[in-house]
């Protein structure tokens, strides 16, 4: 999986990455405006040109992105596996190929989102190492079956809100909307139907200064069920419990998210220690401040974008190939204790930090008339092989890029899926950022996770 020796010099392949990218045309001319039409009926996951999931199979012409090898199971040799706990980095001989400051920013500028140009131009400080690129993403056959099966079947509601004929599995392999895009990610699949992961989440100041938390995360995913158990109507239940620091231990986020929110509004709730109360309601949707992150991201910023669409547009602006972190075991796999040593002033230290060359969906996402959010415009970058947003700009009122996102994709090889080992969230207005899900632990399978779980009452009883 690794570049041979007959492939280009680094120097040569630096050049490569960036020559400037066009948006593919024929994805642009696919792009339609109607949320509700499914896809094609004689659609059919053809996998000697595009994977198990809709992505193309092939490489790039210049060589710069591989054809898809996904990783299944324990690379041969490798050693020092934890399930769900320490991943050795299967690319760890990588060297990196090119590093991208302010000073050749325009050099690679059509490779970058406007939020990493952003970054990078803040100081001199600010890098960017670039890797060879491993399309290394891959899900278990159950997950590539049911995504076939969904072809020709799944359909969106007239106002892209409600998703049916789904059967778990992607439901838009071949997506003709942003609508259709977005319901991808927001029917990704964990690893498991059950799901329970402890992380790190918190606040950097614009001195450095963080204050270290810890939270558990417990997800159950009726959507991928094959028992559903009466939860049929759901996409999932999430409950996110905070164990650290003391004086916001017990604080707790308890979400229900309809596969048909346009009839069943998301339902939500908040428990807030120094309150010693629940509340319930739209507090907890669209642009409603996150408590954990002390209001530097909203509600349905978390795992890049979770809410119902209701409040944008969603527009397909093409495919395009940008640099997008990828592989990133280096800084998923730095202990909890060893966490602080990498965590700087304006962002994780780059040397940590891992960014590819991928193919990309860009969704645009404009407010609707009449509606009302803080980020007036959004755009999202979608992974083709995970179909997992891996980067995201929100715009001010103004127009004005405020907030921008990224992930670190990791293959959890031996499930396998692709999640992020961490996501980054900076306000570029007022230097501060927030870490949010920096794993320490995946739980798969969990069997005590059920809708008892996820019941108000027990979300009550819990933090007593």
């Amino acid at each position: 999986m690794n570049i041979s020796a007959g492939k280009p010099c680094a120097a040569n392949f630096a050049r490569a990455l960036a020559a400037p990218v066009t948006l593919l045309a024929m994805v642009a001319a696919a792009v339609v405006s109607s949320p509700s039409m499914a896809a094609p009926q004689d659609a059919r996951l053809d996998t000697a040109t595009v994977t198990p999931v809709g992505a193309e199979r092939k490489g790039n012409s210049a060589g710069t992105i591989p054809a898809w090898e996904p990783l299944t199971g324990v690379p041969a040799g490798l050693t020092g596996v934890i399930a769900g706990v320490h991943y050795p980095d299967p690319f760890a001989a990588d060297k990196p190929i090119a590093t991208i400051t302010a000073a050749n920013i325009e050099q690679y500028k059509d490779r970058l989102t406007a939020g990493q140009i952003a970054l990078l131009k803040r100081g001199d400080a600010e890098k960017m190492l670039v890797y060879p690129t491993h399309r290394s993403c891959a899900y278990p056959d159950s997950s590539y079956k049911k995504t076939a099966e969904n072809v020709g079947k799944a359909k969106l509601s007239a106002d892209g809100n409600a998703l049916s004929g789904a059967v778990g599995g992607f439901p838009f392999p071949f997506p003709e909307n942003g609508w259709q895009t977005m319901w991808n990610h927001k029917t990704n699949f964990y690893g498991a139907t059950r799901f329970r992961s402890t992380n790190s989440g918190f606040l950097v100041n614009p001195d450095g200064s963080f204050e270290p938390s810890r939270q558990i995360e417990e997800i159950i995913f009726p959507y991928h069920m094959d028992d559903k158990g009466g939860l049929d109507k759901y996409n999932f239940m999430t409950k996110v419990t905070t164990e650290a620091p003391a004086r916001r231990k017990g604080n707790a986020l308890l979400i229900h998210d309809p596969l048909d929110a346009s009839t069943s509004q998301r339902e939500g709730w908040i428990y807030l220690t120094a309150l010693r109360r629940m509340l319930r309601g739209p507090d907890v949707r669209h642009d409603a401040p996150d408590p954990d992150s002390q209001g530097l991201l909203t509600i349905d910023q978390r795992n890049m974008f979770s809410d119902s669409l209701e409040r944008y547009d969603w527009k397909i602006a093409g495919k395009a190939e940008k640099f997008v972190g990828y592989n990133g075991y280096k800084i998923v796999n730095v202990p909890p204790a060893e966490r602080a040593k990498v965590v700087g002033k304006t962002r994780i230290s780059p040397d940590y930090m891992r960014y590819e060359l991928h193919r990309v969906w860009v969704i645009e996402a404009t407010l609707k008339p009449g509606q009302r959010h803080i980020y007036p415009k959004r755009v999202f970058y979608m992974d083709e092989d995970s179909w997992y947003i891996v980067a995201a700009d929100m715009y001010d009122a103004q127009g004005k890029l405020w907030r921008t996102s990224e992930t670190q994709l990791v293959n959890f090889y031996d499930r396998p899926s692709c999640l992020p080992g961490m996501r980054v969230n900076y306000d570029l207005l007022d230097d501060k950022y927030y870490v949010e899900l920096w794993s320490e632990k995946y739980e798969y399978d969990v069997p005590e996770l059920n809708a008892l779980t996820f019941s108000p009452d027990s979300l009550r009883r819990g933090q007593r």
